[in-house]
């Protein structure tokens, strides 16, 4: 990353800003401790230990280090500018979620304000929290194919099991890490949520039908049973939490597809509803699958992409014997005398 200097006389601004700070009894940009970034992070550690102690000060120390990785180790600490401020947002904004984004952002301008205090910046320095534009990424419903493949790259079988259940059913992560055995049954295939343990999200009963390869799991599971009352329990049998599925998820998404793809557990559900419609469901037979409230709800997760829409457009594509098969053209590459002709035969 390079950055390019303003043109302005940065000597004569310094010597402006000593003697007013002569006048106003602050200290000279002479006395200022001119240090790298990591240096300054070793400093501000030792600073915080006092105060936050040691878990809470290594979080500083990692937001220091971060910033001056971004910066490729070339700016002093009395040296940031806002630019700098700006591009390091952006840049954290493309792997974090917006709340550890502002975290870090609080750690950052707590280490600013310290450096001003402390002389290793001047007070005079101006760096704001500017609001930078967020860039949403799109949620995201998986394809049979990245389904399979996510499936294949799963080393853990416990966690196999939860995937394929979420995605084959659209049941929710809490429904799913709360199902009890009592709320199982094999022989009709289906899931009964009563709300009695466990109360869903829009407090409504419901059963869910499975599908073969479900069966087969629950089928499994039931085998090699442990005491819990939960169905699908770790491979140590403790109670999955909704927290620990997520971060094992998102682990696996990474490993398989890469980052910031809008991929989470709640994609699983999006997908079934978006498969469920592709393959001609009615909207009102998967709300009453998924559990939602109203049909508008479920209509809004269901994105089909073109190649279904292309595929059913066909079925109006009547053949004229009339009309000759044409090669598609270049809008670029038509004259105007093409277009002249064309336009005399459209008056014909």
């Amino acid at each position: 990353m390079s950055f390019t200097n303003d043109e302005v006389n940065l000597a004569e601004i310094r010597v402006l800003l000593n003697e007013l700070g002569e006048k106003l009894g602050e200290k000279k940009f002479s006395s200022i401790k001119s240090i790298g970034i990591s240096e300054f992070s070793k400093v501000f550690y030792e600073h915080n230990l006092d105060y936050i102690g040691k878990p809470a000060a290594q979080g500083y120390n990692v937001v220091l280090k971060d910033l001056d990785e971004f910066l490729e180790y070339k700016i002093k600490v009395n040296e940031l500018m806002q630019e700098h401020i700006d591009g390091y947002v952006h840049y954290i904004r493309k792997k974090n979620k917006e709340t550890t984004v502002k975290n870090k952002v609080a750690r950052l301008f707590t280490a600013i304000n310290y450096a001003k205090e402390s002389n290793y910046m001047s007070r005079y320095t101006d760096l704001k929290k500017r609001e930078i534009p967020i860039v949403q990424v799109a949620r995201k419903s998986l394809h049979e194919r990245e389904y399979k493949t996510l499936v294949k790259n799963c080393e853990r079988e416990d966690l196999r099991d939860v995937i394929t259940i979420g995605y084959q059913t659209g049941m929710r992560i809490s429904e799913i890490i709360n199902l009890c055995w009592g709320d199982v049954s094999i022989e009709n295939r289906y899931f009964s949520l009563t709300n009695k343990k466990f109360v869903t999200k829009t407090k409504r009963p419901r059963n869910i039908p499975l599908t073969s390869t479900v069966v087969s799991i629950i089928s499994r599971r039931l085998v090699n049973r442990s005491d819990s009352e939960f169905v699908l329990t770790e491979r140590a049998g403790r109670k999955w939490t909704r927290a620990w599925v997520s971060r094992l998820f998102k682990d696996l998404v990474e490993k398989v597809f890469g980052k910031n793809l809008g991929i989470s557990f709640h994609s699983l559900r999006r997908s079934f509803i978006t498969n469920m419609a592709a393959k001609g469901k009615s909207s009102f037979v998967i709300q009453k699958i998924v559990g939602h409230s109203s049909i508008a709800t479920t209509q809004k997760y269901i994105h089909l992409d073109m190649t279904p829409l292309l595929e059913a457009i066909e079925c109006m594509d009547i053949k004229d014997e009339t009309i000759k098969d044409v090669k598609v053209i270049n809008s670029q590459h038509i004259s105007m005398r093409n277009l002249t002709n064309m336009d005399g035969l459209c008056k014909n």
